[in-house]
């Protein structure tokens, strides 16, 4: 025996179930959006390069400012940033090294040692200091000078960074400065992928008589 069902019965049937089938889409919807890997942050890894020959063989305890209170020659810089890992998340703690030439393009090394270029001794050419607790570091310096390396090969004006976590692998690289026009010529440069560039050359903007950039500096397990 068949039941009849009025339209108006029918039109109410209709709208309860649409109105549960959108609740439920919305809901499949959101978890979906929560489950997405696309949404999870991903930071690229800094590129790895070469140590080269001027590491420092020794360093004062910890130093943020290389340039002697403002007596060093040269523009002075302020490089800022974070350590943080893959997931973009800070790395507290993590030993931030930098070393690098001086105004005139001479590394305060015994290797450079017979470098005919002037030594400044107002430059202490190293510095290190410890990420905190957000995972940021600032190093006060200057821009270095391009520096002739041999073979008709120059480098362009650079710093250099070691980073060292528990935890973490080791990160060795350099920084490059935007816009130098050395750098489409430097080899250990233009080893890297283009993307890997982007994540070392740094724009600087001057604020208060100062040129300032951010590096972050990503490392991982």
């Amino acid at each position: 025996m068949k039941v009849k069902v009025s339209s108006s019965k029918k039109s109410i049937i209709q709208k309860k179930f649409l109105a549960r089938r959108s609740v439920l889409k919305a809901g499949l919807a959101g978890l979906s959006v929560l489950a997405s890997p696309a949404d999870a942050a991903v930071c690229a890894l800094t590129a790895q390069q070469t140590l080269g020959p001027y590491h420092p063989l020794q360093w004062h305890d910890y130093r943020a400012d290389l340039t002697g209170a403002g007596k060093a020659k040269g523009e002075m810089i302020t490089v800022r940033g974070r350590v943080l890992d893959t997931s973009c998340k800070a790395v507290p703690g993590a030993l931030v090294e930098l070393w690098q030439a001086n105004h005139w393009g001479r590394y305060h090394h015994i290797r450079d040692r017979q470098n005919p270029l002037p030594v400044d001794p107002e430059f202490a050419g190293r510095g290190r200091v410890r990420s905190n607790v957000d995972g940021y570091y600032q190093f006060t310096t200057i821009k270095p000078a391009s520096y002739e390396v041999g073979g008709g090969w120059r480098r362009p004006p650079h710093l250099h960074f070691k980073v060292t976590a528990p935890g973490y692998k080791t990160l060795v690289t350099q920084m490059y400065f935007h816009g130098d026009p050395l750098n489409p010529h430097d080899q250990i440069l233009q080893a890297l992928s283009p993307s890997q560039q982007t994540g070392v050359i740094v724009t600087f903007t001057k604020r208060e008589q100062q040129l300032n950039g951010q590096f972050d500096l990503v490392i991982h397990a």
